[in-house]
């Protein structure tokens, strides 16, 4: 598996006022020459795709690439926390076929190991036999539920403690916040687990976070409200299994656009940032963004430090809009077609 670049060095301005020219494209143009880039295929599977082909190839040995559910979302948001961190892309299947989008940048890419993620409710045995190529090893990442694979998906490449030793935590049954949790995971190297809104703790979440703890890992940040993941369990979260402590901080923020923001603001991450801006009213185009998040910067694709942030389909929320005006970006990247973020968002239309 690919070692972890430990080198990697907020939605729009008001972009009428600003001047800024704006062009929708599929595939970007220099961040000097395009300050506004759409990432949009003609479907979640093409779009996955199109993110992928924004960086080269890993050269050999031990080529990996993660195969996930385009029709489920628990999977892959998961995975974009070690996506980004490691440059591993995530590719969407049907669970019955390979769309020709994802078996064509398979090619390309020409993998050495295929990580699928999820049981076969997700992914069939017959799509795992269609990855199988001389060459290639599939490997099948899954647990008994959503919760027991996020922790496989973790345990697939376990961070080692840096600077922030952080654990994000989101709940499993909404997939906003644990999207924004999987790109922020992707830029800190921190591993994503995901909860019962109203608990108990699954034994997988237990076993994962004493693992962490044994690791040096301190601190962690929830993801969601409390009608996201309770007070209940977050208390539960606090002291999982004797001797087993954290540090918790719930994401500030009255609602999920809100805390997009926020989590950026909790780390020592500060301006200028490029913003990749996706729906939040959504999941499948973010499925994919955390590699591009946690990537593009490193790739030479952007001038600035990537963050994840939502949107409405039809307008900016007013916190999202105020804080990014004060992102002293260079490139805005959005991921999804107008159906998905609209062209009012795109010129910087703010929801009431």
């Amino acid at each position: 598996m690919p070692h972890r670049d430990h080198h990697r060095r907020l939605l729009l301005p008001l972009l009428c006022a600003l001047g800024l020219v704006i062009a929708v494209v599929a595939v970007p143009e220099p961040a000097s020459a395009q300050p506004i880039v759409r990432l949009a295929g003609a479907d979640r599977y093409d779009t996955a795709a199109l993110i992928s082909r924004q960086f080269p190839a890993v050269p050999s040995p031990d080529r990996l690439v993660f195969v996930a559910s385009g029709e489920n979302y628990p999977d892959a948001i998961v995975a974009g926390s070690i996506s980004g961190a490691l440059r591993v892309p995530v590719l969407l299947v049907r669970r019955d076929s390979i769309p020709p989008a994802t078996r064509n940048e398979l090619t390309r890419l020409s993998p050495d190991q295929i990580g699928v993620l999820g049981g076969t409710a997700a992914v069939s045995d017959a799509v795992l036999a269609q990855l199988r190529q001389p060459g290639v090893t599939v490997t099948r990442i899954a647990g008994a539920d959503r919760y027991a694979t996020a922790a496989q998906i973790m345990y697939t490449s376990p961070p080692p403690p840096g600077p922030l030793a952080t654990v994000l935590v989101a709940s499993g049954t909404d997939f906003a916040d644990a999207m924004i949790a999987g790109a922020a995971g992707g830029v800190y190297d921190a591993p994503v687990l995901l909860v019962p809104p109203n608990g108990p703790l699954p034994a997988s979440v237990v076993e994962a976070l004493t693992t962490l703890s044994s690791n040096g890992f301190v601190n962690m940040l929830i993801m969601g409200g409390p009608a996201d993941v309770s007070p209940a369990v977050e208390a539960a979260l606090a002291n999982p299994a004797p001797g087993v402590t954290y540090a918790v901080l719930r994401v500030p923020g009255a609602d999920v656009y809100e805390r997009s923001v926020n989590v950026w603001l909790l780390a020592p991450l500060g301006p200028p940032f490029d913003p990749v801006i996706t729906t939040g009213e959504n999941w499948p185009d973010g499925l994919a963004g955390a590699l591009f998040t946690g990537q593009a910067q490193a790739a030479g694709i952007t001038t600035n430090q990537n963050v994840m942030v939502l949107t409405r389909t039809a307008c900016i929320p007013p916190y999202v809009a105020a804080a990014l005006l004060n992102a002293g970006a260079s490139r805005f990247t959005i991921l999804g077609g107008p159906n998905a973020v609209s062209l009012a968002v795109q010129t910087g239309t703010i929801c009431p």
